[in-house]
């Protein structure tokens, strides 16, 4: 399996302030293998404006929350204008996806496995909050023959239910909410982590053998502000075996 990441930044990157020849991040989102993305932001459409991709065959959509950096119906509408992609969520934010969208909406029931596509998707809660109290944002474990991975932007901290849920499996790859830095007392950590939650979190993983062996471990959702260059961030991540993704990144596990 591979994943390619379209975007890695969390919502304080604007591409109106991109300078060229200057590292930028888009806002989140990433393509599993050729066919299952993961959000589609506002700035989705600009990846594919440069950068020679192929989305013939994607059929599929997971939304984890509809805040502007992971859900644009403009942005998906612009990229399957013929109505050929299905959008997948939690099933409370169904009401509000369906008006907004044109092209089919499904549901998925919290700690269930459905099948959509080729692979079998389970929604867990993410320690994170949108401003509609009845929507639910959500991580997911993904997997596809014998090949697990967990997606967790946008979410500080593994909520205890989503952690038992979690702890079922095995995981070839798995992807944290890194937005914040090592900032002190950034009230954000209630629903972002900063790097020493994820030092936490990794340890845990790899401790609990939820990780495979030979597994990778990495995160995404960046802050512009909370941290310093792309390359400082990796030299402090490769202390403890965490890869940083950057946009355009392809990884395969």
């Amino acid at each position: 399996m591979k994943m390619l990441f379209f975007g890695t930044g969390a919502a304080d990157w604007n591409i109106k302030d991109r300078v060229d020849g200057q590292f930028h991040r888009r806002l989140t989102s990433v393509l599993l293998n050729d066919d299952l993305m993961i959000d589609c932001s506002t700035e989705t459409p600009d990846f594919f404006e440069t950068n020679d991709v192929e989305l013939g065959n994607v059929d599929n959509i997971l939304i984890t929350h509809t805040h502007r950096d992971h859900y644009s119906p403009a942005a998906i509408s612009q990229i399957f204008h013929d109505g050929s992609v299905t959008v997948n969520a939690e099933e409370r934010s169904l009401g509000k996806l369906k008006a907004e969208l044109s092209c089919s909406v499904e549901g998925l029931k919290l700690f269930e496995s459905k099948r959509i596509g080729e692979y079998d998707v389970i929604a867990v809660i993410a320690n994170h909050s949108v401003q509609d109290p009845c929507e639910q944002p959500v991580n997911y474990i993904i997997s596809r023959g014998d090949k697990t991975i967990f997606w967790g932007c946008d979410s500080g901290w593994i909520h205890n239910l989503s952690w038992h849920e979690i702890r079922r499996h095995k995981f070839d790859l798995m992807v944290f909410d890194g937005t914040l830095g090592d900032l002190d007392g950034d009230n954000r950590i209630f629903e972002h982590n900063n790097l020493n939650m994820i030092r936490e979190i990794v340890a845990t993983m790899k401790r609990e053998e939820i990780i495979k062996p030979g597994g990778k471990l990495m995160i995404s959702h960046m802050s512009k502000y909370a941290h310093g260059t792309h390359e400082e961030l990796q030299k402090l991540m490769d202390e403890i075996g965490v890869i940083v993704a950057y946009d355009g990144m392809e990884i395969e596990f």
